[in-house]
């Protein structure tokens, strides 16, 4: 049986406009990777914002990875701090990915000054405790 990335993309599309957190980081994986759909970074970071709101911890590392590199949504160092920082602290990631991701989010935290990160960290925070875990 031959995967047929399309007709997976329809499904995914079905789940996430329906709120499913995991089926909208899948959209946005396809988006990213190109893979049923044209590659595009707009879309990709549209959907893993929608999963990342949800608490969704690996859409919020990538989410946090399109701000860092600034692909489908402006580069910005803060933005890459926030949400890297929700992913990491929420508890859902499992060793490697859990390190892995802890890596990512330290080289964002490089590069913020010492001010910008304490606000980011305070911002987080705040958004972390209107947030509770889903």
């Amino acid at each position: 049986m031959t995967q047929d990335d399309a007709q997976a993309v329809v499904w995914y599309r079905k789940a996430a406009d329906h709120g499913q957190a995991e089926a909208q980081r899948r959209l946005g994986l396809a988006y990213h990777m190109g893979e049923g759909v044209p590659q595009d970074g707009a879309n990709a970071a549209f959907w893993f914002r929608k999963a990342a709101e949800q608490g969704e911890a690996v859409s919020q590392i990538l989410l946090g990875s399109c701000y860092e590199r600034g692909e489908g949504v402006p580069k910005n160092n803060a933005q890459a701090y926030f949400w890297m920082d929700l992913g990491v602290a929420s508890g859902r990631l499992e060793g490697d990915s859990k390190e892995d991701a802890t890596k990512l989010r330290d080289h964002a935290a490089a590069q913020l000054t010492k001010e910008a990160l304490y606000a980011t960290q305070d911002l987080a925070r705040v958004w972390s405790e209107s947030h509770p875990a889903q």
